[in-house]
């Protein structure tokens, strides 16, 4: 598994411009969307990884379109001994015009032997330096952490994903975890352990890059995404006479002559909430999951390539809200990635440079009951110099990216509830819910409120402790009451 630093993402998109590769360019060489290029590019939490495939594909593209420029330069040099005259050296750029293209060689003219050998150092380098496993690194939270970063903590026994893996203990398994509470780290960590097997083949789909917010999609866009980036020639894909049907026949005569012959083979896909967010209808977003459970029976009826693979998605929010509607939330495995205890929370604080007094991590679990998003953003607060007092009234003030956090499951709960206008008298009966603190003495709007989405809730992470004993961290308590003030005060 790769990982890149700012410095590297910044180096390779100052590459890109000098060598005037454009971002559809490079997508279609590395095989994702421009607007996945661009999130790779990004400085800070949002920036995408690319699974180890398409970064040796980046590479090569890069290395392409340099060999490219050093072939231009090598040729005119050799053409340049043989004659000085301006007229025969223009009619041979003329040839070279025919040959690499016009803006190549204009391109050429550009870049020095120099730069040239400044751009094959850096790309020697970040591959060296990306590509190492000793490189330990402090990542800001925000996104998947990569798999080297020292602020990780394993909330689930590595034994567990072993099994899974080696002795087929289960051929699917969910991951589940509260609204940001790391499903995407831990997958990023199933993929690097499979990818360490022998004669396993693995591969990691991201979702999320090939369906941007704005636009609505159909299971055709779906599955055609989805199985181009397993792997599925793009020859057969772009054949614009086949359907979603069609496409998942393609596949399976793909998986056929592919995955024969392997080890293992894993497949993790990521990022179901953008399929659930942007779907046309849900008929559409569940046609995936479906799928995915008819991969899981072909793998437990022993159904050759599929008796060698291994499944592995997530659900959070209301990707776990409304897959209930399809048998695979129930039949799969479930992983659940839990809190963090107060252990865990001073790992958290030691990665980070700060070791708290046994108060003020006893401080921090009631700030958040140990959401691993919260408390990381906690502990980066204080790694980038503000003090216990400055870093939880960020918190409790709801800056940056609290609000962030807050926003989006506020969104969770409103998709749940299916009424974004009954936000304000839900959150009220949360509220009630979590500060009572036991079932019985509840409102009848409360009351209600739980029998219906009590173990959403809990889900979610937005309640806590059991469900004949709820409780609510101070965070969550602080912004409902946040939310309730200023609806009352904007009259909405």
């Amino acid at each position: 598994m790769f990982y890149f630093s700012v410095e590297h993402r910044l180096l390779i998109g100052k590459m890109m411009k000098q060598m005037g590769l454009r971002q559809n360019v490079v997508a279609e060489a590395v095989r994702v969307t421009p607007a996945a290029v661009s999130k790779f590019l990004l400085i800070g939490p949002n920036a995408l990884n690319f699974d180890d495939e398409k970064v040796e594909k980046l590479f090569a593209a890069l290395s392409e379109r340099l060999s490219i420029f050093a072939a231009i330069k090598d040729r005119r040099e050799e053409y340049a001994k043989k004659t000085s005259g301006k007229q025969e050296l223009k009619a041979f750029d003329a040839e070279l015009e025919g040959e690499f293209g016009k803006k190549d060689v204009a391109k050429t003219d550009e870049l020095s032997r120099d730069d040239l050998n400044s751009i094959k150092a850096s790309l020697a380098r970040i591959k060296r330096e990306a590509s190492s496993e000793d490189n330990e690194v402090l990542v800001a939270p925000g996104g998947p952490m990569p798999f080297n970063a020292s602020n990780y903590i394993d909330r689930v026994d590595d034994g567990v994903i072993d099994r899974i893996l080696t002795t087929g203990e289960a051929a699917a398994s969910i991951v589940v975890a509260p609204v940001n509470g790391g499903t995407s780290t831990f997958l990023t960590r199933v993929y690097h352990q499979a990818s360490q097997m022998d004669g396993c083949w693995v591969k990691i789909v991201h979702m999320e890059p090939g369906f941007p917010d704005g636009e609505t999609y159909d299971q055709y866009d779906f599955f055609k995404y989805l199985f181009r980036q397993i792997g599925v020639p793009k020859e057969i894909l772009k054949d614009e006479t086949l359907d979603a049907e069609d496409l998942r026949d393609e596949f399976v005569k793909w998986a056929e002559t592919e995955w024969t012959g392997k080890g293992k083979v894993v497949l993790i896909v990521d990022g179901l909430d953008q399929v659930f967010k942007n779907a046309r209808s849900i008929t559409d977003a569940l046609a995936l999951v479906n799928w995915m459970m008819a991969l899981r029976n072909a793998m437990a009826y022993g159904e050759e390539p599929f008796d060698r693979l291994v499944l592995f998605t997530a659900l959070t929010g209301k990707t776990w809200s409304a897959a209930h509607a399809s048998p695979f939330a129930s039949q799969a495995k479930e992983l659940k990635l839990e809190k963090l205890d107060k252990r865990q929370v001073a790992q958290v604080m030691k990665a980070h440079g700060k070791t708290l007094l046994d108060d003020e991590l006893d401080a921090i679990m009631g700030l958040f009951h140990g959401h691993p998003y919260l408390v990381h953003l906690f502990a980066w607060a204080m790694h980038e110099g503000s003090g216990f007092d400055e870093a939880r009234r960020l918190a409790l003030e709801l800056e940056g990216r609290y609000q962030t956090h807050w926003d989006r499951l506020k969104k969770e709960i409103a998709f749940l509830i299916g009424d974004e206008d009954e936000l304000d008298g839900f959150f009220r009966a949360v509220k009630e819910i979590g500060q009572v603190g036991t079932l019985s003495g509840l409102s009848e709007q409360a009351a209600k409120a739980h029998r219906a989405y009590g173990s959403s809730l809990h889900v979610f992470g937005l309640l806590d402790g059991s469900k004949s004993e709820p409780t609510i961290c101070e965070f969550y308590l602080n912004a409902i009451e946040k939310h309730v003030e200023y609806t009352k005060r904007e009259g909405l």
